[in-house]
């Protein structure tokens, strides 16, 4: 039974009761508990109870599932006193024995209801405790920026007055992501800290774990069951035809039955993930056709999945034996149209932008090792990488202006860390077709973009560049030329060549600095590394520093101007990205900010008429 309190903002509370474990909520009819606002979705969120434990799931809602203020991605434990919000209404778990204790007076909990509570809106989202998160995403207040390049500023801190229109922003920061949502009135922040703080992560983590590796010994033993009765060589088929299948929906509902498993979503979870071993892909079905989903890790006992570079939650179910590896591999041949040799190692292209690489027995021990790669480029925007958190809107509106202005950029990182992406959004804020890729040891460039080749010797590919100079694109791409390829392109920087994005294959953009002018030193015969930086230094306008954040997100952590003194050449911020706190699902939460530096290129860019609000480029008071 599931007993839970609703409070609207501005209205009183309702009691209600469920005699099942597991309830819907949602806009329309058919869930359990309807909560008829416009900011919630038809189908919200999932509230179960199993085992005394409360779980609640978001439903890929529009404007998202909130505990404690804090966005949930994500299966999450609530308890008593902690606080559920979708759209305008707060819900609260409550047992049978509070219940009763609450009818006599419930006072206590008019503060819930009262119209100052903070709810999770846009202007109003983060944690309680000075830590200040991402901003959700689908309330982006830079998305309603009624200017063409510049949006206005986004929220600031409490106390911090923001201004709209033409007029600059008092304040200086490039957004923390969301503001400090304010505590309820008459709560002391001690009273705060024991009722609404989150769950500690390790102890959610391993209370989900559980949940899932039950799930994962019922899948395995289902598998083995139904396989012992219809035979290995009998599921080895690339199309099961309509007769295996139904043989197989009614062994595995016969195996279910046997073992007396509940019915509910769990278990019909179960048989689907059954099923899709026996007679489909398993659990890279949905995900091998999935753009985003950048790579995908099978093993004996392991299935790890990524989007975007980040890992998945635990979800897919892993294999529960090695014939069921090699039944996906052959169905994943056939579909390429790759035979399978006697070898003990298979690569094959799955299709344009996929690659399978298996390793097999005897050559593996323990089974099959197999992965799927995306190896082609995704089409991505500077505004999507806004929304995905990977870079401020301030830092969007710069290098806009940048690549209209071609500017030369140097991004530092590696391609797993989301330098690929971030190629690929600067390159598409240009015009179709105007850029040129160069494309070493045959990495493959945009799909529709020109590119060519780097091969041959050192002679050969300096002449490659030479020629790609003499082109003259809007924008000429070079990822990661070894020293001969770069002094010649620094060279053609020098004739007066621009646009040119380049990317350096280091941790950090001082590290990238540091080895690029050794490069350019052992390429000019030994010429004094201070010699070599100040050249690096005055050919490019921009530094980009981007990396993969502990929970596997993208993000330019640094974004700086090279600046060449007596003292050498240093590094000036403009934008960095300021890490504030793990939030209890893992993700990393921080802010961007810019340093109160405003570029050079400015000045620059208004001599060829692109104005820029500068702004966007104040310093936070608090930073």
């Amino acid at each position: 039974m599931i007993g839970i309190v609703i409070s609207e903002k501005g209205g009183a509370e309702r009691r209600e009761r469920y005699d099942q474990n597991e309830i819907t909520i949602g806009r329309v009819k058919g869930n359990d508990v309807l909560l008829p606002k416009g900011n919630v979705s038809k189908r919200h969120a999932r509230l179960i109870l199993r085992d005394g434990r409360y779980i609640v799931t978001d439903l890929k809602s529009t404007n998202g599932t909130y505990v404690n203020h804090r966005r949930i991605t994500h299966a999450t434990l609530v308890r008593e006193g902690d606080r559920i919000y979708i759209g305008d209404f707060v819900i609260r778990i409550e047992s049978e024995e509070g219940s009763d204790a609450e009818l006599g007076d419930s006072s206590s909990d008019r503060v819930y209801s009262s119209p100052s509570e903070p709810q999770p809106t846009k202007d109003s989202v983060g944690p309680q405790h000075g830590v200040v998160s991402h901003f959700p995403i689908e309330h982006d207040p830079d998305e309603s920026s009624p200017s063409l390049d510049v949006p206005a500023p986004p929220p600031v801190p409490s106390g911090l007055r923001a201004s709209t229109g033409s007029h600059p922003a008092a304040s200086s920061a490039e957004p923390p992501m969301t503001s400090e949502a304010p505590s309820p009135r008459g709560s002391s922040p001690s009273s705060l800290s024991i009722t609404s703080q989150p769950s500690p992560p390790v102890r959610i983590a391993m209370e989900l774990e559980e949940a899932y590796i039950e799930k994962q010994r019922q899948h395995d033993d289902l598998v083995k069951a139904v396989t012992a009765e219809l035979g290995v060589e009998r599921l080895a088929v690339v199309t099961p035809d309509e007769t295996l299948r139904l043989e197989a929906e009614a062994k595995v509902d016969a195996a279910v039955g046997e073992r007396q498993l509940t019915a509910g979503p769990e278990t019909t979870e179960v048989k689907q993930s059954v099923l899709a071993e026996l007679l489909e892909l398993g659990p890279l079905t949905g995900l091998v056709d999935d753009e985003n989903i950048s790579r995908i890790e099978v093993g004996p006992g392991c299935f790890r999945a990524y989007r975007r570079g980040r890992p998945l939650p635990p979800g897919g179910m892993a294999f529960a034996d090695d014939a069921g590896i090699a039944r996906i591999l052959m169905r994943l041949a056939h579909r390429a149209g790759h035979t399978l040799g006697e070898n003990g190692f298979v690569s094959f292209d799955l299709d344009a932008q996929r690659k399978v690489h298996c390793a097999r027995p005897p050559l593996s021990h323990g089974g099959h090792v197999m992965t799927v790669d995306r190896h082609g480029r995704r089409e991505i925007s500077l505004d999507q990488l806004v929304r995905d958190g990977a870079i401020s809107r301030g830092m969007a509106t710069l290098l806009k202006h940048c690549m209209a202005a071609r500017a030369n950029i140097i991004l530092a990182g590696s391609p797993d860390g989301g330098v690929d992406d971030m190629l690929e959004a600067l390159t598409s804020t240009g015009v179709p077709g105007r850029s040129l890729w160069l494309t070493p040891d045959g990495c493959p460039p945009p799909a529709r973009a020109p590119a060519l080749k780097l091969e041959g010797g050192t002679d050969a590919r300096a002449k490659i560049v030479e020629a790609a100079t003499e082109l003259a694109p809007d924008h000429l791409v070079a990822p990661a030329p070894e020293g001969p390829v770069l002094t010649t392109l620094l060279s053609a920087i020098g004739r007066g060549t621009n646009g040119v994005i380049m990317t350096a294959a280091s941790a950090t953009l001082r590290q990238a600095m540091t080895r690029l002018a050794a490069e350019v030193s052992m390429a000019r015969g030994g010429l004094p590394i201070a010699t070599c930086r100040e050249w690096l230094s005055s050919s490019f306008d921009l530094g980009l520093e981007v990396t993969r954040v502990r929970d596997g997100r993208m993000r330019v952590v640094r974004l700086v101007e090279f600046r060449a003194s007596n003292q050498g050449v240093s590094l000036r911020d403009i934008f960095s990205f300021a890490y504030h706190g793990t939030a209890a699902g893992g993700s990393v939460e921080g802010a961007f900010y810019a340093s109160g530096t405003v570029p050079r290129l400015v000045e620059d860019l208004a001599a060829r008429g692109l104005v820029l609000d500068t702004s966007i480029f104040r310093r936070h008071p608090n930073a």
